[in-house]
């Protein structure tokens, strides 16, 4: 069917963005600009220059800023690759921010949500994780799943400490936009657990930054929900287990214009038969905030820091709108300001702004 090609064609798009392979994808990133935006969308543009995406379940997968605009076919329409991979890429023409819904557009659109230095930050990242003893092959056999209790929370953290590793450059990115503002809180290394962002009076804060890991619901055997990682407590509880999930955030009380989810995949739907953006982004939304910056693929360390620090720095110092910001640095990325390796769209392309 068409809408199982179109899923399919998006599936191979990302693994090949991911494996550097642009003889994949670019064929099919001028594929959706040729034969759908321009032919179908495009057309109907005139004096536009932002364009807010309203996407289906099968398209939201789908950053409509990385369709190629300047590819090359030959007499037999057979897609062409470039020398260099020197293509042009649709942000360079418009301006994109993206909703769950209509509903969720209306709502949102009318929301001020003008950053300032005034703006209060809020910073969570670089989770700590105790080094586990491999040699000991015992314990690591009985804990080879992660295991819920009856009152659905992990007791044993081990699995969570083998799994993941420290991310320096998280605490690099929240250090570098912490003083952007007159008022912020970091909460890094082991002060970045749950029991401490639960205590948090968290509506005083206009911008929250998560900058950790993240995975999408279904990573754990018997857990079946999206989640946040934080560093993991000796022995889990109801309020401190080591993972913030998609329900504990719905039912956190926000009052936020923008959260930052600078983690991998947190723009990825709860399961196949979702709308787009739901998972972690909508729990953010039921939670009380106006807009998230979310990640469609596994981000690199360094190029989350340059890519979060460098948009912060453009809304707050230079009166920018946060989807105006964005596509500034990811345009800087695309121009080789910050190296000609961070050119690829792998590293630029994953974060999308959903809100306004």
């Amino acid at each position: 069917s068409k809408q199982n090609l179109f899923v399919d064609s998006i599936n191979n798009m990302r693994i090949s963005i991911s494996n550097f392979n642009p003889k994949n994808y670019a064929f099919t990133l001028d594929f959706f600009y040729r034969f759908i935006f321009e032919q179908y969308i495009e057309k109907n543009l005139t004096s536009i220059n932002k364009i807010n995406v309203i996407s289906d379940k099968y398209f939201s997968a789908l950053p409509f800023e990385l369709l190629i605009i300047n590819g090359d076919r030959d007499d037999n329409n057979k897609f062409i690759q470039k020398e260099n991979n020197d293509y042009k890429y649709l942000i360079q023409k418009y301006n994109f921010s993206y909703f769950p819904s209509i509903s969720s557009f209306v709502e949102l659109e009318s929301k001020n949500k003008i950053l300032t230095a005034n703006s209060s930050f809020l910073g969570i990242g670089n989770p700590k994780f105790a080094k586990i003893n491999t040699n000991d092959s015992e314990k690591l056999n009985r804990v080879e799943k992660i295991f819920l209790n009856n009152r659905g929370f992990i007791n044993n953290s081990r699995k969570i400490n083998e799994r993941y590793t420290e991310i320096p450059f998280t605490e690099k990115e929240l250090k570098a936009i912490s003083p952007l503002f007159n008022f912020s809180k970091l909460l890094l290394g082991n002060n970045a657990n749950e029991e401490n962002i639960k205590k948090l009076d968290l509506k005083k804060y206009d911008v929250i930054s998560f900058a950790t890991h993240a995975e999408v619901a279904g990573e754990f055997d018997d857990f079946n929900e999206p989640f946040l990682v934080m560093t993991p407590p000796e022995t889990g509880s109801e309020i401190n287990d080591g993972l913030i999930t998609a329900s504990e955030i719905s039912e956190l009380d926000l009052n936020t214009k923008l959260i930052i989810l600078s983690a991998c995949n947190t723009a990825s739907k709860e399961n196949k038969y979702s709308e787009g953006f739901t998972g972690l982004i909508n729990s953010f939304f039921i939670a009380g905030t106006d807009s998230v910056i979310a990640t469609h693929w596994p981000v690199e360390d360094k190029a989350g820091y340059l890519l979060m620090s460098e948009t912060l720095k453009k809304i707050i110092n230079n009166n920018f709108s946060t989807s105006e910001a964005l596509r500034k640095t990811k345009l800087e990325f695309i121009d080789g300001k910050y190296g000609e390796e961070f050119k690829k769209p792998f590293y630029w392309a994953p974060y999308i702004l959903i809100g306004n």
